[in-house]
């Protein structure tokens, strides 16, 4: 069950941003090998449009995507009262969190984070904290939590554990996370987004959700 709550927590967050084209979702280890032999789930996503290089923004949207995982896999597994209480501890001590699995979204994470710290003139340490606070302030949010919790147990009780993006959305039209969504979308983004220097170090030296 806990790897459809990281495979949600990808999709969820994937699914506020308007240049991300979502295809489908699995859990299904032999299904997801066609992406990677190692995959155990996967999201399958792409551009609509591809960005330029210089779109720090786009590779920003990716970060949070791909650490998504660790954040609703850490608050599944450990529970909301864990996070809250732990918060301030995570940013020194990153064993606190929940990582099985996400070995491959960490070197997403690594491909990407050091590029934008250095266009921000962020330390890279602050830049990783700013992804992760960001990202828990957001699932804290009893909309996107409901949204992924919902979505998790779809896709964990589908027949074959695969969801092409047809069915997701299915679901989640007959289900309201669609209208739901919609209507905390631009309080998250607007917390994080234009992108500056400013709004990551906000972040970065918070220690409380």
């Amino acid at each position: 069950m806990k790897l459809a709550y990281h495979e949600a927590g990808h999709f969820i967050i994937a699914s506020l941003f308007d240049n991300i084209k979502l295809n489908s979702l699995t859990i299904d280890k032999d299904y997801a090998s066609k992406h990677d032999p190692n995959y155990n789930g996967a999201l399958d996503m792409s551009f609509v449009v591809v960005p330029e290089p210089t779109d720090f923004e786009s590779a920003d949207n990716l970060l949070l995507i791909a650490l998504a995982s660790i954040c609703a896999q850490t608050i599944y597994s450990k529970g909301q009262k864990y996070v809250s209480e732990n918060f301030s501890k995570f940013r020194n001590d990153s064993n606190l969190l929940d990582k099985e699995g996400a070995s491959g979204d960490m070197e997403i994470h690594n491909q990407y984070f050091e590029h934008i710290a250095q266009n921000y003139r962020i330390e890279k340490s602050h830049y990783t904290w700013s992804l992760f606070h960001w990202l828990f302030v957001t699932m804290n949010e009893p909309i996107i939590w409901d949204a992924i919790k919902l979505l998790a147990e779809h896709l964990y009780s589908s027949s074959n554990q695969a969801l092409k993006n047809s069915a997701i959305e299915n679901f989640m039209n007959s289900s309201n996370l669609t209208h739901n969504l919609a209507l905390v979308r631009d309080k998250c983004l607007s917390t994080r987004y234009p992108l500056s220097a400013n709004t990551i170090r906000n972040f970065a030296v918070r220690t409380h959700i």
